[in-house]
């Protein structure tokens, strides 16, 4: 269990005292140092340009419309470097600025509201808002499926495994591609293998469904 970082300012690493070495002939447990994290001192601040283009009009008196449409890049995001540092390192990876992810969408709203001498004045308000964005690079490890890349998906992704069903019978278990995570019986969810290997295995999570971040947005008053 790690108690304490130190960072060594003279070499740029990371330190981390170990309450969980065992040594000597009593095997007993003994404080230590041993490396952790390889501190990165060039870290900076994320970094966007955004473009914003907008148009507001009153049209017929009592109706008027607004229109706003966007686009940003952000650069300079936190990332650990899994694609472009080799596993066999043997080190714990520091977050470095390298993460991309492009936005874009659009506002409008239609206003229409009656004269303020009417006996009844009243209005009628609808607004609709669109954005979406995507993963342009995280500096991933490679990856043996092109379905599992984060990159090009939308942040928050949901990665999962599709249920085609459940299995009927033992003929029906016997009969499709190996579930790996657990032993299975009849009645249980049946799930789908993805890239043909006849195992159902982390190979197999899917991008599948939506992030908690919805990307049309209604409204009305």
């Amino acid at each position: 269990m790690l108690i304490t970082t130190i960072v060594d300012a003279c070499n740029s690493r990371n330190k981390a005292l170990s309450s969980s070495y065992y040594f000597g002939a009593a095997n007993g447990m003994v404080s230590s140092f041993e490396q952790g994290a390889i501190a990165n001192p060039d870290v900076t601040w994320e970094k966007e340009r955004k473009l914003n283009i907008g148009l507001d009009a009153t049209l017929l008196k009592n109706v008027s419309v607004s229109f706003d449409a966007f686009r940003q890049n952000r650069n300079d995001i936190l990332a650990i470097p899994y694609g472009s540092v080799p596993s066999f390192l043997g080190l714990n990876l520091p977050q470095r600025n390298v993460g991309k992810v492009k936005s874009s969408g659009f506002e409008g709203t239609i206003h229409y509201h009656t004269s303020q001498d009417k006996k009844l004045p009243f209005f009628v308000k609808a607004d609709i808002w669109h954005a979406r964005n995507e993963i342009v690079y995280n500096a991933e490890a490679l990856r043996a499926d092109r379905y599992l890349y984060r990159s090009g998906q939308p942040v928050g992704q949901p990665f999962v495994l599709e249920a085609l069903g459940f299995f009927r019978d033992q003929a029906d278990i016997d009969a499709s591609p190996r579930q790996t995570f657990a032993a299975v019986q009849p009645g249980d969810l049946k799930y789908k293998d993805q890239n043909g290997d006849g195992l159902v295995d982390q190979r197999d999570f899917f991008p599948i469904g939506n992030t908690g971040m919805p990307e049309l947005t209604l409204g009305l008053q």
